[in-house]
């Protein structure tokens, strides 16, 4: 069953520069790595407020995603560099132009 997940924060302005830098990094690794069932993308809403989406095949999919080894130093990255969040939410895809659910 396809997983989706949504990650919303907001971080401090002298550490948004740092931030983009580790994304760019991460989704990098995880372009490599070539799991094609997970697809993750990340958004800068504004000055400091971000947000990730991600689709993962199924629950395994989520567990490899997450042992990638630039995994845990983003993650851990991300919540020192944030001012507030993260917060994850999983919301139920209702339909989608890219594929069927």
């Amino acid at each position: 069953m396809t997983v989706h997940v949504m990650i919303r924060y907001t971080v401090a302005p002298d550490k948004v520069a740092e931030q983009e830098a580790a994304l760019r990094d991460f989704l990098a690794e995880v372009r490599a790595a070539g799991d094609g069932e997970a697809e993750y993308t990340s958004y800068k809403l504004d000055d400091t407020n971000f947000v990730h989406v991600g689709r993962f095949a199924d629950d395994d999919a989520v567990k490899r995603f997450q042992a990638l080894s630039g995994f845990k130093p983003f993650a851990d990255g991300m919540r020192e560099r944030a001012s507030d969040g993260p917060h994850f939410t999983k919301p139920e895809c209702i339909a989608s132009s890219r594929w069927a659910e």
